[in-house]
């Protein structure tokens, strides 16, 4: 069993030299190896930043499956219940092109969400078939304008079961599709096709308003969507219904206004926009202003990574630019716009970057990443974004800031690499909530062999933050959500309490016998609380519309590391590019690591 040639390659530049014995599995699959091999266990800082995603993870999935998934499937069968009512559905056929509009959105999120067959009007199927083949950037037929109908594809562990596709779909749907006010050629909004959607936005937005039950349900899903994943930048409730109750002659520009006053305009683009074509006069933002029935929300990283690309980064400066050249290794974040070579994708690097990470810097400047026009002022203005989450995305932002630089004598670049699958590993439980930028008790088996020289990373810096991070789930989990999901992130700070002491310990002095057989126990512990083993997997973080390509993240094969007679695993992290109409899903992504 073999990786493919690109992923050897992708290894290498990544982590240095080849591993001296190839493992093909992940860091509990090698942990378990030590204990079936009777070889003691070299704790890494990576098995500790993993297990905090997995429980971050199994988090999302508990708080999505009790909470979030009834609670949308039960306010969107209410809605269209609403609408039905509200036309009056006993009479006969012959509504208005905004009710029209409003009930062919509708039926699609319904048959989107269900295994039922739903009567669809001829544009209201084809808008669903072209969601389910999710291929990639066509015209709405509902909405008028161009979607990128490939981030439908179900990825993640949505792919798992028929109804948690259909989840997706349905969701990434609702937080998708922009009821735009803006009359653009840069979008392919209309001033007619503005006015009807901010009608339907209005309408939509009075059923809300009549049904007081309705209205509930909808307002406590947004904000159990924003308690956990944080605020989002679309046009809100209020503001729709200050606008409407002042009865404006034009109802589109009214609510441009009133974004524009009240700051409710996106920093992160989650949409398609031909900045070529763009009204003077008219930001980037304006073109894309509007409202969503469930909007995704904020992300301090993805409003860092669109002010990184272009247009605010400035054109190509570098040594080279035949990027036509197929033999030319241009820098990662180069791309084209328009005839122009600009900075198209952003990276992770950037993000540990602007996080303070000297290694991370370093290796941006050698790779030529930071050879823009505008670089260094964009770099410099996306700082002050990093700053600007809410709860526990931006606690996350502070601990990766707080570790991104290791205590003298340990390996940077093992740091950033940890650091990148941390974050990315993340980004993967979160990525159907997040706006996207454009550009149990248990109890530990005792040994039977003791496996003396277990060791142990010291970071004691780093495991006080990921304890830190672990309270703060506690402490939400208790307060917002359930008594139920917090035992286990109480049970991690503990631990991680317990390996700060020990990391305190080991540099003066040997561990004991008791302090040894923890270690050698630890991983199985951390199973016991994360419930799953890791695997291969792949995000999608950026999408260029114009090279029809998306930035992917992956994690991928544990990476052996020993330490004296101790061996341990550490966290391997991709970074590249893949066709837009091929986002890949885990599956997919796990292919790549199969015996050829």
């Amino acid at each position: 069993m073999k990786m493919t040639n690109w992923l050897v390659m992708a290894s290498l530049l990544l982590t240095g030299p080849a591993m001296a014995a190839p493992f093909y599995g992940g860091l509990f699959d090698l942990y378990e190896k030590n204990r079936r091999e009777q070889v003691p266990n070299y704790i890494t800082e990576d098995l500790l930043v993993l297990s905090y995603g997995l429980l971050e993870a199994q988090a999302t999935q508990n708080l999505e499956e009790e909470q979030i998934m009834p609670r949308m499937q039960a306010m969107i069968q209410k809605l269209d219940q609403a609408l039905k009512v509200a036309l009056n559905q006993n009479q006969p056929e012959g509504q208005d092109e905004v009710s029209q509009a409003n009930r062919d959105y509708l039926a699609v999120l319904m048959a989107l969400g269900s295994d039922k067959t739903f009567p669809l009007s001829q544009r209201a199927q084809a808008e669903h078939q072209l969601i389910q083949q999710a291929k990639g950037i066509s015209r709405s037929p509902l909405w008028g304008y161009n979607l990128d109908y490939s981030q439908f594809k179900p990825r993640g562990r949505y792919t798992q079961s028929p109804q948690l596709q259909a989840y997706f779909r349905s969701l990434r749907y609702a937080n998708t599709v922009l009821f735009a006010v803006t009359t653009s050629r840069a979008t392919g909004v209309t001033a007619e096709m503005a006015q009807r959607m901010a009608a339907q936005a209005a309408q939509l937005q009075q059923l809300f308003q009549t049904d007081a039950e309705l209205d509930q349900a909808r307002q406590a899903l947004l904000q159990l969507m924003e308690q956990r994943f944080g605020r989002n930048e679309d046009l809100s409730d209020q503001d729709l219904r200050q606008v409407v109750q002042q009865n404006p002659d034009d109802l589109a520009l009214a609510l441009l206004q009133q974004a524009r006053q009240q700051q409710r305009q996106p920093r992160i683009l989650g949409g398609l926009i031909d900045l070529a074509k763009l009204e003077p006069g008219l930001s980037p933002a304006d073109a894309l202003t509007g409202w969503r029935l469930l909007p995704a929300s904020y992300s301090a990283e993805s409003a860092a990574f669109q002010q990184l690309v272009a247009p605010h980064s400035g054109v190509w400066t570098g040594q080279h630019s035949d990027l036509a050249n197929p033999d030319y290794a241009r820098p990662f974040g180069l791309g084209s716009l328009g005839s122009q070579p600009v900075k198209a994708y952003p990276s992770s690097l950037e993000l540990l970057a602007l996080l303070g990470s000297q290694e991370a810097s370093q290796r941006l400047h050698q790779q030529q990443e930071d050879q823009f026009s505008d670089y260094a002022q964009a770099f410099a203005q996306t700082k002050t974004l990093l700053q600007s989450g809410q709860g526990l995305g931006q606690q996350r932002l502070d601990f990766i800031a707080a570790s991104a630089n290791p205590e003298p004598g340990k390996d940077a670049l093992e740091r950033t690499q940890a650091l990148r699958a941390f974050w990315t590993q993340s980004r993967h439980s979160e990525q159907l909530y997040l706006k996207q930028s454009y550009t149990p008790t248990f109890k530990a088996m005792v040994l039977s062999k003791p496996r003396a020289g277990a060791r142990l990373e010291p970071s004691a810096q780093l495991y006080a933050g990921l304890g830190q991070l672990a309270e703060s789930w506690a402490q939400a989990w208790s307060q917002s959500w359930s008594q139920q999901g917090m035992q286990g992130w109480s049970e991690f700070a503990t631990l991680l309490q317990r390996l700060v002491e020990l990391s305190e310990k080991q540099t003066s002095g040997a561990l004991n016998e008791e302090e040894e057989a923890f270690l050698n126990q630890l991983d199985k512990q951390l199973l016991a609380l994360t419930g799953d083993k890791d695997k291969p997997l792949v995000v999608d973080i950026h999408t260029h519309a114009e090279e029809a390509q998306v930035v992917e993240q992956g994690l991928g094969f544990a990476r052996l590391v020993s330490k004296d007679q101790a061996r341990g695993a550490r966290l391997s992290h991709y970074e590249f590019k893949q066709p837009l109409a091929d986002r890949l899903t885990d599956a997919d992504w796990a292919v790549r690591f199969t015996a050829e």
